[in-house]
C-alpha cells in the first residue's frame, strides 16, 4: 500500500470527503469517499480536472479559506469555477475555466448572431450584406471583425441555404465572385465627423475610424443601410415617392408629427438606430420587442430612410449587447436635455414596487399594488416639477428606500450637463427616519415629505396662518376643484434642521383632513411646499399612463445573477442570524404558554381550586425547556450579515441593464408625446377622450402627395368624429404643420381624411 499524505481533511459540513497526495508524487491528488478511492487527478492551475475538483468542493460546502489556503487560489476563482459548473451554458463555463488566455473576437455569441443575421440579410441583399452585419456587431458587440473572418461562416450558410439553385439568371457567377473580391478590400472609413456634444464622458465603445481600437466615443457618422440620408434637413419620406403611385398610401404616417422631436434625441447616439427603432415603436403601440411584430416596417423605412431588425431574437440580443453603462448614461442625458432639466430644480422622487412572477428566488417585499409581501423589485423613478420622468432606477429588498435615496441622488446628478446644485425632492412616502433624515440635511440635498404618525397634536392657533387655494382640472379646463388651505409652520425639535409644516385642507364634498409635512430649507416657502406635496398626483398619474400604454412595468429581460457573485458590489449589513431568530421565536412561543398556564392557575386559586398534578408537571417541563433555551442563547452567533444569510438561502438578483435602456426609452417616447399632446389638449378641451383620439392620430396610416417643395400628409386614423371634434382635430393639425416646416426644408402640411383638393 502506498504511503499517503493528507491534503484536505473531512471538513464539518462533509464529513465522508477527504484528498490526499502520494508522498512520492505530490503532483497527484486521490479523492476518497470514506475509506473508498473515489478518483485520482493530477494537480496544477493546466489541469481541468483540478478544476472541476475544486469547483466541487466549493459547491459541495467546504470551507473556502481552507480551499483558498490548501491550494493557493483566489477566493474568486473558486466561486468562478464553482458557479460555472452550476450553469447550464457550456459557452459561460468555457469562459470560467479556460483562466486569463486571451480569448477569440469571434466569440460563439457573435458567430450565433452573424449566423441568423445572414440567413435575413443574404436573400434580399447580395452586394453588401458582409458590410452591413459587420458593422451591426460593432454597434451591438463593441468588436471589429474583417470580412475573412466570417467569410467561411457565411459560405457554410450559403451552401446549407442552397443559395446556388435559387439565384436569379440576372446574377451570374462572374458579379457574385466580384461581390466577394470587393468585401475581401472593402476599406475601413478614412475620417470621422466631430465628436458629439456627449464626448466628455469616457467610454467604452470602439470608434472604427483610422485609431480602431482606441476606446473613446465613437465619433464616426452614423450609417443608415438604406439611404444616404443622415442629418438630412426634410423628412426621408418626401424624397422617396413611387412614380407609379404619385400619393403612397404607407402605414404609421402620423408618426411625422412627431419625426422632428424624435431626431435630436437621437441624433449621434452610439446605438442611433436601432435606439430610433425602439423609440419610433414605443410611440407606436409596441410596447416591447415581441409586439413590434404589429408594425409595418417597410412602411416605416419609407417614412424614415432606415432599415430595420424586425427578427425579435436579433433585436433582444442587440439590447443586451448595448445597455451598457455609457450608452444608458447618454440617453439619460438626451432625455434630460430635451425635459430642459437644467432649468428645473424641485423634482419628485417616485418608488414604485412591481410584483414579480419569474421563476428566480429574488428577494421579498412589500408591494403596495398587491397589498402584501411578496417578490418584489422596485422602481426608483424622478419627476420634474411639471411631470416628465427623468431618471430611473432599479433595486431589490436588499436595500429600504432611505438607503436607496443616497445611491441613487448622485447618479442622478451625472445627467445635468452642468453642476445643479442643491435640488429639491418631494417624496411621498418610505423616506421618514431620523438618522435618514439627518443624513439628507447633511448632505445639502432638500427634502419635503410626510411626518410619519403624526398624532393631530401640532396644530397651535397663537402662530401665524398662512391662507392659499389650489385649483385642480378634471374633465375640461372648465371644470375644476377648488381647495383650500390653513397652514402654521415651526422648527421641528425631534430632527434639528427641520420645519413643521401644519397643514388643515378643505375641499367642496370632501371631509376636512390635517397633516404635517417636514422641509428642512428656510428658502422654500409654506405655500411651495404645501402646493408640491398635494400635487404629487402629476407623478402617480404618470407612472400610470406609462404603465398601461408605455409597457414600463414589464421585465424585458429575464437575466439574473445569484447573490454569491455580488459581494464586494454590497454594504455590509448586520442582521440577526437564522439561529438567532429561531431560537426567539421557539421563546415567544413558550412565554405565550406559560403565560397562559399561570393565568390558569391564577383563576383556578382565586376559586379555591388547587392545579392538577398534570399541570404543575406541564408547568416544570416549560420552566425547564426555558433554561436549556436561555443557555443556548449564550452559546449561538446572535448576529451575522444579510449578504451571509443570502448565500444560504441561494437567493438572486434581477440584472436590470436591458430593462434600463429600454425603460429609457420608453420615457423619452412619453416626453415627446406629452410634449406634441400639451398644444392638443388646450384646443380639444375634453380630458376624458383627448388621449384616444390623440394616439388614434400619431398611429395612423395616410397619404403623402409630393410636389416641389410642399409635401401634403392626409391622415386617415381608425375613429369616429362628431362634426365639432373634426374641426378641432383639423385646426390642430394646421398649426403642427407651421412647427414641422420649420424644422425641415420643405413644406408640410397635414389633413384629416383626405379634405385637403391637392391630395384628390
Amino acid at each position: 500500500m502506498e504511503n499517503l499524505q493528507l491534503i484536505l481533511g473531512v471538513d464539518k459540513s462533509n464529513p465522508l470527503f477527504s484528498l490526499y497526495s502520494p508522498i512520492d508524487n505530490s503532483e497527484q491528488l486521490e479523492v476518497y469517499f470514506g475509506l473508498a478511492l473515489l478518483e485520482r487527478i493530477e494537480r496544477g492551475k493546466n489541469s481541468f480536472q483540478f478544476k472541476l475538483l475544486i469547483g466541487r468542493l466549493f459547491n459541495a460546502g467546504y470551507r473556502r479559506r481552507n480551499l483558498s489556503e490548501t491550494f493557493n487560489i483566489d477566493l474568486k476563482t473558486i466561486r468562478k469555477w464553482g458557479n460555472a459548473l452550476k450553469n447550464n451554458d457550456f459557452a459561460a463555463m468555457e469562459a470560467a475555466f479556460a483562466g486569463h488566455e486571451v480569448k477569440r473576437k469571434l466569440t460563439p455569441a457573435i458567430e450565433f448572431y452573424a449566423r441568423s443575421r445572414f440567413r435575413d440579410v443574404y436573400p434580399e441583399n447580395r452586394y453588401n450584406y458582409s458590410k452591413l452585419i459587420r458593422n451591426e456587431i460593432i454597434e451591438y458587440f463593441q468588436t471589429e471583425l474583417s470580412g475573412e473572418t466570417l467569410r467561411v461562416i457565411f459560405k457554410q450558410e450559403k451552401e446549407k441555404l442552397n443559395i446556388s439553385a435559387s439565384l436569379s439568371p440576372h446574377y451570374s457567377r462572374e458579379r457574385q465572385s466580384a461581390d466577394e473580391r470587393s468585401d475581401m478590400l472593402e476599406p475601413l472609413p478614412e475620417a470621422a465627423v466631430p465628436a458629439s456634444d456627449d464626448s466628455s464622458v469616457e467610454a467604452s465603445v470602439f470608434c472604427r475610424g483610422n485609431e480602431c481600437f482606441k476606446e473613446q466615443i465613437c465619433d464616426c457618422e452614423p450609417e443608415l443601410s438604406s439611404e444616404n440620408s443622415n442629418n438630412r434637413k426634410y423628412i426621408p419620406s418626401f424624397a422617396m415617392s413611387d412614380d407609379a403611385d404619385p400619393t403612397p398610401f404607407v402605414h404609421h404616417a402620423g408618426l411625422l408629427l412627431l419625426l422632428h422631436m424624435i431626431l435630436p434625441i437621437i441624433d449621434k447616439l452610439p446605438l442611433r438606430n436601432i435606439s430610433f427603432q425602439w423609440l419610433i415603436s414605443v410611440l407606436l403601440g409596441a410596447v416591447n420587442i415581441e409586439q413590434s411584430r404589429k408594425l409595418d416596417f417597410k412602411a416605416l423605412r419609407r417614412l424614415v430612410g432606415l432599415d430595420f431588425i424586425t427578427s425579435p431574437r436579433h433585436q433582444r440580443c442587440a439590447l443586451k449587447a448595448g445597455s451598457t453603462a455609457l450608452n444608458r448614461l447618454l440617453l439619460f442625458k438626451r432625455n434630460a436635455r430635451f425635459a430642459d432639466i437644467e432649468t428645473s430644480r424641485w423634482f419628485y422622487y417616485d418608488p414604485h414596487g412591481v410584483k414579480y412572477n419569474g421563476m428566480r428566488k429574488i428577494l421579498k417585499g412589500w408591494c403596495g399594488s398587491v397589498g402584501k409581501i411578496t417578490r418584489v423589485y422596485y422602481q426608483d423613478f424622478i419627476h420634474t416639477q411639471s411631470g416628465k420622468p427623468v431618471f430611473i432606477k432599479y433595486f431589490d429588498n436588499y436595500y429600504d428606500l432611505r438607503e436607496r435615496f443616497s445611491f441613487t441622488i448622485p447618479e442622478f446628478r451625472k445627467i445635468f450637463a452642468t453642476e445643479p446644485g442643491p435640488l429639491i425632492f418631494v417624496i411621498d412616502r418610505g423616506i421618514y427616519g431620523h438618522e435618514a433624515l439627518t443624513r439628507i440635511h447633511n448632505s445639502g440635498e432638500v427634502i419635503i415629505t410626510w411626518e410619519k404618525g403624526y398624532k393631530y397634536d401640532g396644530w397651535d392657533s397663537d402662530l401665524q396662518l398662512t391662507h392659499f387655494g389650489l385649483t385642480r382640472y378634471r374633465n375640461s379646463f372648465q371644470d375644476v376643484v377648488a381647495c383650500q388651505f390653513d397652514c402654521i409652520r415651526y422648527p421641528f425639535e425631534k430632527i434639528p434642521g427641520y420645519d413643521r409644516i401644519i397643514v388643515r385642507a378643505s375641499a367642496k364634498k370632501k371631509e376636512d383632513i390635517e397633516v404635517s409635512i417636514l422641509v428642512n430649507s428656510d428658502e422654500v416657502s409654506t405655500q411651495e411646499a404645501v402646493t408640491a406635496m398635494f400635487t404629487r398626483w402629476i407623478q402617480e398619474n404618470d407612472f400610470l399612463y406609462e404603465g398601461r400604454h408605455l409597457g414600463i412595468n414589464q421585465i424585458t429581460s429575464y437575466d439574473y445573477e445569484d447573490y454569491v457573485n455580488l459581494d464586494e458590489e454590497l454594504i455590509k449589513k448586520i442582521v440577526e442570524s437564522n439561529e438567532y431568530i429561531v431560537l426567539k421565536l421557539r421563546k415567544q412561543a413558550l412565554e405565550k404558554q406559560l403565560k397562559s398556564l399561570l393565568l390558569t392557575q391564577h383563576k383556578q386559586r382565586a376559586r379555591g381550586k388547587k392545579p392538577s398534578e398534570k399541570q404543575q408537571q406541564k408547568l416544570k417541563d416549560l420552566n425547564r425547556e426555558m433554561e436549556v433555551l436561555n443557555e443556548e442563547f449564550d452559546t449561538i452567533r446572535k448576529y451575522c450579515t444579510k449578504y451571509e444569510k443570502l448565500i444560504e438561502l441561494n437567493a438572486q438578483k434581477l440584472m436590470t441593464a436591458p430593462k434600463q435602456y429600454m425603460d429609457i426609452i420608453r420615457i423619452c417616447a412619453r416626453n415627446v408625446y406629452f410634449t406634441a399632446f400639451k398644444d392638443f389638449r388646450e384646443r380639444f378641451n375634453n380630458f376624458r377622450i383627448d388621449h384616444v383620439i390623440f394616439r388614434t392620430i400619431i398611429q395612423a396610416p395616410g397619404r403623402i402627395f409630393t410636389d416641389n417643395r410642399k409635401t401634403t400628409v392626409s391622415l386617415y386614423p381608425a375613429i369616429t368624429l362628431q362634426p365639432k371634434e373634426k374641426i378641432l382635430v383639423g385646426e390642430y393639425l394646421k398649426g403642427i404643420s407651421e412647427t414641422v416646416s420649420e424644422n425641415f426644408e420643405s413644406r408640410v402640411d397635414f389633413d384629416l381624411f383626405g379634405t385637403d383638393k391637392s391630395t384628390k
